[in-house]
């Protein structure tokens, strides 16, 4: 029998043997958030500091559309969320089968 894994910040002590399912879940998404919230807060500090308000500068004008990134940055999302549900939904799937019986049976 191996011992139970010591509690992090973010889990206490895993009381099943499903704990760590769930929690590598938990950690995919997590790693994830954190990595979208730090390209979007670094491009947006580049972004202002690049194309500021100047002196003397007028505004160029703005695309109005661009395809290829629409396309990216719908299907990027979709395959993300779509690895997430697959990870999710296999979890689901051990959750809600009971397990084998063991040793005696409870009268």
């Amino acid at each position: 029998m191996t011992p139970a894994p010591e509690p992090t910040f973010w889990m206490p002590v895993q009381a099943a043997n499903t704990a760590g399912n769930v929690d590598t879940v938990f950690y995919f998404i997590l790693w994830i958030a954190l990595v979208f919230f730090a390209l979007i807060v670094g491009l947006s500090l580049l972004f202002v500091l690049r194309y500021r308000r100047r002196a003397g500068r007028d505004a160029e004008a703005s695309p109005s559309h661009n395809l290829p990134l629409e396309i990216t940055w719908t299907v990027i999302p979709l395959v993300l969320v779509a690895v997430i549900f697959v990870f999710g939904f296999r979890n689901f799937l051990r959750l809600s089968t009971p397990p084998a019986k063991i040793g005696r049976a409870h009268v």
